[in-house]
């Protein structure tokens, strides 16, 4: 059959999984054949405080991601979706070593 590609792009409260920090929102597109043939987006709710910093940086202040699910609550989803051949990511090395150890718990 044809490879599956995809792309993942992702935010995060920062850059150290050791100082607590989480995923706040993660973009991922799926293309098969040429086509991108699903799209999640998702704001995050990482369960601690955005730093100004972050929010300049990135646009996502804490009332965007205030109530929105957690990571290990849209885990199966994201897990499901990174089923392919082949991932493109951005930023890719840092925002999952923040959310093992959540995933875990």
């Amino acid at each position: 059959g044809e490879s599956v590609l995809l792309i993942d792009d992702t935010w995060t409260t920062g850059a150290s999984a050791d100082f607590g920090h989480r995923v706040i929102e993660i973009g991922i597109a799926r293309v098969e054949g040429g086509r991108i043939v699903s799209e999640y987006q998702q704001l995050l709710d990482p369960q601690r405080r955005i730093s100004a910093g972050v929010t300049a940086l990135t646009g996502i202040s804490q009332s965007m991601v205030d109530g929105q699910p957690t990571f290990q609550d849209q885990f199966p989803q994201i897990h499901q979706l990174m089923q392919a051949d082949y991932v493109l990511g951005f930023r890719q090395d840092k925002p999952l070593r923040c959310e093992l150890p959540a995933i875990d718990r």
